[in-house]
């Protein structure tokens, strides 16, 4: 129920001609501002400008939720220019803010004396230092960037009657004033969308770039966990390595701890995962437990096998610090694993054709068919072979396939 004293100084009541003379020039100021775009900082300035500016709102504040700190926290705040740089609180304990209960109960709230009110003790403590006497706190419908509920607060210099039409209006302007902060906080939220996008095309064109020219493979790694923002682990079952540059719990396990651990008993259990897959083979994130000397680091991972053929080759695996992959995060895990998968394609057609090169040489070795024996040298001497040293040829065959059982 409104805090309403029983000796509340009165206002002639306005007629419906003069009270919308008084009332629409606010409202298409605050219509205006859902128009008007703008960052949401911006906009939450304009709001509590717009709201005052004539009797009997001098002031004007949003204050914000907080229910996982108990406290009901300033936003942004209009006053006369004097009392701008005084040093007022800028968050009140939820138990003795009014503020809760507007946010849950969606009405308006009217203390008409905020300085002799009891029930609310640290309002009535800020208004015995700024000096203000009635209060209007009204829900705004909306909330700021980090999911709090916001309510708006016009303050009026004297005690003063508020008539019906004063909580049309407020309720109207502070319905529109929600309006344009949701607005603003959806185009922040578009705009910082766009933004990793473009980052994601711009980080997926500079992977396959290092792929084409030959980048290693901890390059590759370095740059699509720059990418991802999030530390991850590639494993080459090529060339038998695992690249981890970061440790996913810095608190439990230093960077050095977990390179080390990457290469015993961790690192095998984490490459256990990738043949393990779920049945789905979906994307969801793995739970486990990894053991790390005398720790425990609970972990949340998403795992992608590197396939080649049909045979896995190496594998990613994504720790998100928040525990969840958004849309954007999991499509640019999948740009990573893309290039990954190039990277491995690469180093496994140049396995191939130094097997290949190397079986050639060894042809022409045994049966003589070299024209220049300064070219086989060169040749030999680029496979990492150096004919000028004694060698040991050996062959040999597999036996014979066992009879088939009859």
């Amino acid at each position: 129920m409104p805090d309403r004293s029983a000796a509340a100084d009165s206002r002639p009541e306005e007629g419906a001609e003069a009270a919308a003379a008084h009332y629409l020039p606010h409202l298409r100021q605050i219509a205006s501002i859902v128009n008007s775009g703008g960052d949401l900082e911006t906009v939450l300035e304009r709001v509590v400008l717009g709201v005052c500016g004539k009797r009997p709102w001098v002031r004007s504040g949003i204050m914000a939720v907080d229910r996982a700190s108990g406290y009901s926290e300033l936003v942004v705040r209009h006053a006369p220019a004097p009392e701008k740089e005084a040093p007022y609180p800028d968050r009140w304990s939820l138990a003795r803010s009014p503020s809760l209960r507007v946010a849950e109960t969606r009405r308006p709230l009217i203390i008409e004396d905020a300085q002799a009110s009891d029930e609310f003790a640290d309002y009535r403590d800020d208004a015995l230092a700024r000096g203000y006497r009635t209060v209007v706190i009204l829900p705004l419908g909306s909330r700021d960037a980090r999911g709090r509920e916001m309510v708006l607060a016009v303050h009026a210099a004297e005690r003063c009657r508020v008539s019906p039409a004063e909580i049309d209006f407020l309720t109207t302007a502070a319905h529109l004033a929600g309006i344009a902060i949701d607005k603003a906080r959806l185009f922040e939220e578009e705009r910082r969308l766009n933004g990793r996008l473009h980052r994601a095309v711009a980080i997926n064109s500079r992977l396959m770039e290092r792929v084409l020219g030959g980048a290693s493979l901890a390059q590759i790694v370095e740059l699509a966990e720059t990418a991802l923002g999030e530390p991850l682990v590639v494993f080459d079952l090529i060339d038998g390595a695992v690249h981890g540059p970061r440790s996913p719990l810095p608190a439990v396990a230093s960077d050095k701890d977990w390179a080390a651990a990457l290469e015993g008993e961790a690192g095998r259990s984490l490459a256990g995962l990738l043949a393990d897959r779920p049945p789905d083979g979906g994307d969801e994130l793995r739970r486990l437990d990894l053991p790390l000397g005398a720790a425990t680091l609970p972990l949340r991972v998403l795992v992608e096998p590197l396939e080649l053929g049909g045979e896995t080759v190496g594998g990613l695996l994504v720790f998100p610090r928040k525990g969840s992959l958004d849309d954007l995060d999991r499509l640019i895990a999948q740009e990573a694993k893309f290039a990954l998968s190039a990277q491995m394609l690469r180093r496994h057609a140049e396995l191939r054709r130094e097997a290949l090169d190397r079986a050639v040489l060894f042809e022409r070795l045994i049966d003589g068919s070299w024209q220049s024996r300064a070219q086989l040298v060169e040749r030999a001497r680029r496979l990492d072979i150096d004919l000028a040293r004694p060698l040991l040829l050996a062959a040999a065959e597999p036996p014979p396939a066992a009879a088939k059982a009859g």
